[in-house]
């Protein structure tokens, strides 16, 4: 039982949200009382079209390097700020936002593994 959100059938779901233009919005609504389908299959389609298109450009690996690559950025900024963060405080509240927002456990591991090798071995070079 949920105390709080939404009760779903659809455990292997999550909700996204978007605010869309009045007219985009208004379109898509007559395209799908006129097609007899709804918006959210509308919706879906277009984004599991999408990511099928963007896999093929970057995998999942990709995106976590590049993602640990401007990670890796900010650290070393921060670093020169006047924030006192520690590295440990930095990968802790990364770990906290990353779960938030829903990207998986593994993912998540993998991101603060690459920053902890990062941090260690100094050998991130990036322009």
């Amino acid at each position: 039982m949920s105390l709080f959100g939404i009760n779903s059938k659809r455990k292997d779901y999550r909700l996204m949200g978007a605010h869309l233009s009045l007219w985009v919005h208004s379109y898509m609504t007559l395209y799908a009382l006129a097609k007899g389908t709804s918006k959210s299959k509308l919706i879906i389609t277009l984004i599991e079209d999408w990511v099928v298109k963007e896999k093929e450009k970057a995998s999942s690996e990709d995106l976590i390097n590049e993602l640990v690559k401007r990670l890796t950025i900010k650290w070393k900024g921060l670093k020169t700020s006047k924030y006192n963060i520690t590295f440990v405080e930095y990968t802790t509240d990364i770990q906290v936002e990353l779960i938030k927002k829903g990207i998986s456990e593994k993912d998540v591991n993998r991101i603060i593994e690459k920053l902890e090798y990062n941090e260690t071995n100094k050998k991130a070079r990036y322009s």
